[in-house]
């Protein structure tokens, strides 16, 4: 999986916002656009199935999709992760999204240790329910 992700880093098919205090990065969002995930929820990209595009993504730049958020334990609760969801969000209305979604765990809802994101970050910014999938909710924020 290591080396997957590193060739995927390697050819910018992923891409992402970091957090720094000072020199130190402290702070990490997977964003990218939804086209560019082959299955939202697969993270070893060797042996992932092929994607079946969903219906609701038609097209490259229709869907900026946040897969991870990633803040340093003794940088939690400091509104870190709200100012990279923020970043994400201005950056993809700049580049004419239409919305940005988001992929929290459900069985998550109440805790904030969810790799996704927990779920109240982005019901606090305006996210909504779109569908489940699995045990996943997929949240969307309209950018129009």
């Amino acid at each position: 999986m290591r080396e997957s992700a590193w060739r995927i880093v390697e050819n910018s098919t992923i891409s992402g916002y970091l957090a720094y205090d000072k020199e130190l990065a402290i702070g990490w969002c997977n964003a990218n656009d939804r086209l560019n995930y082959y299955r939202v929820g697969e993270f070893d990209i060797d042996d992932a199935p092929e994607d079946s595009v969903p219906s609701y993504c038609p097209n490259r730049g229709y869907i900026k999709s946040i897969v991870c958020f990633e803040i340093s334990s003794e940088y939690r609760g400091q509104g870190i992760a709200k100012q990279l969801l923020e970043r994400v969000c201005q950056d993809a209305i700049k580049d004419g999204y239409s919305f940005v979604e988001a992929y929290p765990k459900e069985k998550d809802k109440d805790s904030n240790m969810s790799f996704a994101g927990p779920y109240k970050l982005y019901e606090r910014a305006g996210f909504q329910e779109y569908t489940h999938d699995d045990s996943m909710v997929i949240m969307r924020k309209s950018l129009g």
